[in-house]
């Protein structure tokens, strides 16, 4: 009967750890995951091996504060993990949302159709581009296409073709890569100038008038969707976790300053929104003249006391490749224009320096308008 008894009491103790187990298993993990920093890491990297998702770095970066540059990680620094549920977004009861009054307030802007043609912004996509159609040839003899010139485009299985419709002729560039991580970057689209569709000739066949060309327009270019970007842009404060990279320019241009396109590796999904203001950095290490509240010029005193004098120069030069930090110097000021799912399009407002492909971007916050955007031409945004 004893045993009978005993064998019920260890049954049900079993019953409630089991219990306990499936209703939160998390409890019985008493060690944060970690991930010790091998030459060559990035939290970019890091993402990708962890989670998948390389995009989700900036999060990493939230969770490690210590770390003072996502790209230049120290070997044998010790990086908190965070479980990947923690980044899931939970589900909210969707609300209703009262209509806003009418009409909308007036907010003053700034103009920047002065500093660069609108019409040729490009931009980077992750993907191949799928065109509406492509310029099949051409109605002249010449190699190279310009405004005024008669082209024949094919628009394949496409039915909503009409005359009077206006299109974009565009080129992709080869597939990029990351200038920092090296994986698969995908491909700048370059806007080679506009075309209004004339007439039918059969079938997929539309005759069509070239009536802007920003530079040569080749037989086989593709035809897309005309977009049209407001030079009139909100300057928008930004949180300074807000962080990302020059990862490309327009033309794929090597010499990057003032009012040069560039294109960032962050887009709407990952929080960057139009009028957002970024700036570039760069990061470099420089001895720390403070070490536990002692000055680097007492420390010197305190080594040359005690050390005769061959010996305290050689101590001092140690002292000075230990004690070393990362500082991000602001080199210029860069204006989103365009953003898309995971990219955007940015103009450099000002630079102080040639920026590059790979320099660090970094929101910036203010409280009154800064010096810079207040002599910029002013408009309404509606």
């Amino acid at each position: 009967m004893t045993n009978c008894k005993t064998a019920k009491v260890v049954f049900l103790l079993l019953f409630v750890l089991a219990f306990l187990w499936t209703t939160n298993p998390s409890q019985s993990i008493a060690q944060p995951l970690t991930h010790t920093v091998v030459k060559g890491d990035t939290l970019w990297d890091l993402c990708a091996k962890y989670y998948g998702d390389p995009n989700l770095w900036p999060k990493l970066w939230e969770m490690n504060p210590f770390i003072t540059n996502p790209h230049l990680l120290k070997p044998g620094d010790v990086i908190t993990l965070f479980e990947l549920k923690a980044v899931k977004k939970p589900k909210v009861a969707a609300k209703k949302v009262p209509k806003p009054a009418k009409p909308s307030a007036v907010i003053k802007g700034v103009d920047i159709s002065n500093m660069t043609n609108l019409k040729t912004l490009g931009y980077l996509t992750p993907f191949n581009l799928k065109p509406w159609g492509h310029i099949r040839f051409s109605g002249t003899s010449k190699l190279f296409l310009a405004k005024g010139d008669t082209i024949f485009a094919d628009f394949g299985p496409r039915s909503d073709i009409t005359p009077g419709m206006t299109f974009s002729i565009a080129r992709p560039s080869e597939l990029l890569t990351h200038p920092l991580t090296g994986a698969d970057l995908g491909y700048i689209i370059a806007i080679e100038g506009s075309l209004v569709v004339k007439e039918r000739i059969k079938r997929s066949l539309y005759k069509a008038k070239i009536t802007e060309s920003f530079s040569d327009v080749h037989v086989g270019d593709l035809v897309v969707p005309h977009e049209t970007v407001s030079p009139c842009i909100q300057p928008v404060s930004t949180a300074k976790k807000l962080y990302g990279n020059i990862v490309a320019a327009k033309n794929q241009a090597q010499v990057i300053g003032q009012y040069s396109i560039v294109y960032v590796d962050s887009g709407f999904e990952d929080g960057i929104k139009r009028g957002y203001i970024f700036e570039a950095v760069r990061t470099k290490k420089v001895p720390s003249f403070e070490t536990k509240g002692k000055t680097l010029k007492e420390i010197m005193a305190a080594i040359i006391k005690d050390l005769p004098k061959r010996q305290y120069l050689a101590e001092i030069w140690t002292q000075l490749r230990k004690k070393k930090v990362i500082y991000e110097i602001p080199i210029g000021k860069l204006m989103i224009v365009e953003t898309r799912p995971h990219t955007s399009t940015a103009i450099v407002l000002s630079s102080s320096r040639d920026l590059w492909t790979g320099a660090f971007i970094r929101g910036t916050s203010w409280l009154e308008t800064p010096s810079y955007l207040s002599k910029m031409p002013v408009c309404k945004v509606q």
